[in-house]
């Protein structure tokens, strides 16, 4: 069956322009221009084809480390670039990078910039793997630092940064839980796991942090559940989103659906009106989403979702209504193949289900969310060829063959014309 390929998923690897299949964050800036980071350069997509930054030995000027971990346009348009050696501001005009210079005290080497974001001061916040947190002031590029040595942090070892709507900075950190830090009273609250009480994190393991139309904080954990913070109560729930495991990062889009990328176990989408979690499945024929890494998701201004499968590439989904849905052959999904052969005709019955006659594979029958129910292809009753299916006013579906005459398909048998065939449906 055909589809519409303006709505149909879209995949990118490095057999397809992409410097590097290994992914690990994907940004668009004002422009609409989408970043895509990887393990092998920065990647610039225009919507027809890539740029790619490099690093360029003994040139300054050019990328610090060809591994990317982060980008982000501040409001200022300052483009930020994090990678495993240091941070850098781009010059897009020119293409040049200029570092950022970072040093306290003896420490001048902030490597492995993993997340950069901006708060609603518009101070710059940056994570580094051993050196705590940087908050930078965009105008005069004041660096202020939070370590174990000189604050209550609860790691050096840091993964996310995010602003909650009362301005709360939440660190997430790889090995010991969250900090909270209030930056009008300047405190930090640390939240750890405790494996005696259940109103704690599930892990220290901390990916992703973000904030539920609720208010809630949801914490995605690795090797533990995504938890729910509660302000009233200062606790934790865990296991907010049940069967969610090796939860990597989460994103909420505009129709305030809940996307959660896992670290193997696929990409999930969380309804917060009925609190229902579907597995998605690309309509790709040659992409496995069942055990992908998703490192990365975010929605672009036209609304299509793009996720870094790690370390596969990057996939683009349209999230707007599609005009036409793909049913064939996916051999990754078989509840939704209807084979490989040509479709010939279709027919929705007054149970909303569709019938297809194909040239040479029988008939496939099709529930109303669209899987397979059954395929008749037994030759006593059932024609390889199928030229036409109709449903009369008794809800009898008739079948017309290329060399088998008509036949009627029925739950129990009837008296017809000896010249017509009865086909008793299997249950």
């Amino acid at each position: 069956m055909l589809t519409s390929q303006a709505n149909t998923d879209k995949f990118f690897g490095s057999n397809n322009q992409l410097s590097n299949s290994h992914v690990n964050y994907i940004y668009q800036d004002r422009k609409g221009y989408i970043w895509i980071c990887t393990e092998n350069g920065l990647n610039l997509f225009d919507g027809i084809k890539f740029k790619v930054f490099t690093h360029i030995a003994n040139d300054s000027t050019s990328l610090a480390s060809n591994l990317v971990l982060s980008v982000l346009e501040d409001r200022s348009g300052n483009f930020w670039v994090g990678t495993t050696d240091g941070v850098q501001i781009l010059n897009r005009e020119t293409g040049q990078f200029q570092k950022v210079n970072l040093a306290y005290r003896n420490i001048t080497n902030f490597n492995y910039i993993k997340c950069i974001t901006e708060d609603s001061n518009g101070h710059i916040w940056l994570s580094t793997n051993h050196a705590g947190v940087i908050r930078i002031d965009e105008k005069s590029m004041n660096a202020v630092y939070y370590m174990q040595t000189n604050s209550n942090i609860c790691s050096n070892k840091i993964n996310t940064i995010y602003e909650d709507r009362f301005g709360n900075i939440w660190i997430g950190s790889q090995d010991n839980g969250i900090s909270v830090l209030n930056i009008d009273n300047h405190t930090i609250d640390n939240y750890a796991c405790d494996p005696a009480d259940k109103n704690s994190l599930s892990s220290n393991k901390i990916f992703s942090i973000i904030e539920e139309p609720s208010g809630k904080i949801l914490v995605a954990t690795i090797d533990g559940t995504i938890d729910a913070f509660d302000y009233n109560t200062r606790s934790f729930q865990r296991n907010y989103i049940p069967s969610i495991e090796r939860a990597y990062t989460l994103y909420t889009d505009s129709k305030k659906n809940l996307w959660i990328g896992t670290d193997g176990d696929g990409l999930k989408c969380y309804n917060f009106s009925d609190k229902t979690v579907s597995t998605y499945e690309s309509e790709l024929i040659n992409l496995d989403m069942r055990e992908a890494k998703v490192h990365s998701i975010f929605e672009d201004k036209q609304h299509n979702i793009w996720v870094a499968l790690y370390p596969k590439g990057v996939l683009m989904i349209p999230l707007k209504d599609k005009i036409f849905k793909n049913i064939g052959f996916n051999p990754f999904y078989t509840n939704k193949n209807i084979g490989n052969e040509c479709c010939l005709t279709i027919l929705e019955d007054h149970n909303h289900e569709i019938w297809i006659g194909t040239d040479g594979d029988g008939i496939y029958k099709l529930d109303t969310d669209r899987k397979v129910k059954a395929h008749y292809k037994d030759p006593q009753f059932a024609p390889d060829v199928v030229l036409s299916i109709f449903e009369d006013s008794h809800n009898r579906i008739w079948i017309g063959t290329s060399c088998m005459g008509s036949i009627c398909m029925t739950k129990r048998p009837i008296a017809l014309s000896r010249k017509i065939c009865i086909a008793t449906i299997p249950k």
